[in-house]
């Protein structure tokens, strides 16, 4: 090699490692800078960062991504994207990202996710009891939600202030049986953490009746006291009947409610 050509060589190897000799900065590297000055790539778990900045080293079990330190992602369909199967994509095919097998709880415009929050800044998504997984604010309708995709023709943000009552049986605040009557979880371990929060509480807004086949219907719920009659509906002969009063507070069918007024949600992959 020629002296003009190993010179240039070397200048402009050297400009894309590390730099002008001494000096290391967003100008000079585009990975981060460790602690003798020198750029590297930044991709790392030892030497992880961007744009000139300090690397850094990642905690166990996390991956450096883009220059930041964060949990790996879990891939499906690696190599899935850019193409659907309706136009003949397919596992495999396309040019997109891979999915994610869980992402963290995010805001909309309406809804609003609420978190457990670290004091060093990690989030999860606050649950509540065995099927509540997640839970937003619906602004809109100034209630908790949670996302539900059974027993509803398309998937919505379920008012978590629920009553609930199978019209496979049951009992009824009235004594035509007009009126289904339900009981609903006591949110008082939840209204706690939300309180410590500086958020509204929650209350039983709803009664959800549930039919045969598992679908839902909604209705506004009205309080049902403690000793009020209470009612049923003989399976023999249709007949509404007597049968003592309430031996706790209940919620009882009002107006019905629209399951459009929910917040809709769909099904989707990233």
């Amino acid at each position: 090699m020629r002296p003009f050509s190993l010179v240039l060589f070397l200048l402009l190897t050297g400009c894309v490692a590390s730099g002008p000799r001494g000096r290391c900065d967003a100008t000079t590297c585009m990975g981060c800078c460790d602690s003798r000055g020198t750029c590297q790539l930044g991709s790392t778990a030892s030497f992880c960062g961007q744009r000139g900045a300090t690397c850094g080293v990642c905690g166990l079990g996390l991956i450096c991504s883009q220059g930041l330190c964060g949990p790996p992602s879990l891939s499906v369909n690696p190599g899935a994207g850019g193409g659907s199967t309706t136009s003949g994509g397919g596992p495999g095919a396309g040019g997109g990202t891979p999915g994610r097998a869980w992402q963290e709880l995010a805001s909309g415009t309406r809804l609003k996710a609420i978190h457990l929050t670290g004091d060093d800044g990690s989030k999860a998504p606050l649950s509540w009891g065995l099927n509540v997984s997640a839970i937003f604010w619906d602004s809109q309708l100034s209630l908790y939600c949670t996302p539900r995709a059974q027993g509803v023709p398309t998937p919505l943000c379920e008012p978590l202030g629920l009553a609930w009552e199978s019209s496979e049986g049951g009992d009824f605040a009235d004594s035509g049986c007009t009126m289904p009557a339900g009981t609903a979880n006591d949110p008082a371990d939840l209204n706690r953490a939300l309180t410590a929060g500086g958020l509204p509480t929650s209350t039983v807004t709803h009664l959800r009746v549930t039919d045969a086949q598992g679908q839902h219907t909604y209705f506004a719920a009205m309080r049902v006291p403690s000793g009020a009659p209470r009612h049923y509906r003989s399976s023999e002969s249709s007949a509404c009947v007597a049968s003592g009063t309430f031996r706790e507070a209940a919620w009882a069918a009002a107006a019905p409610v629209p399951v459009g007024t929910f917040a809709s949600m769909s099904v989707t992959r990233d």
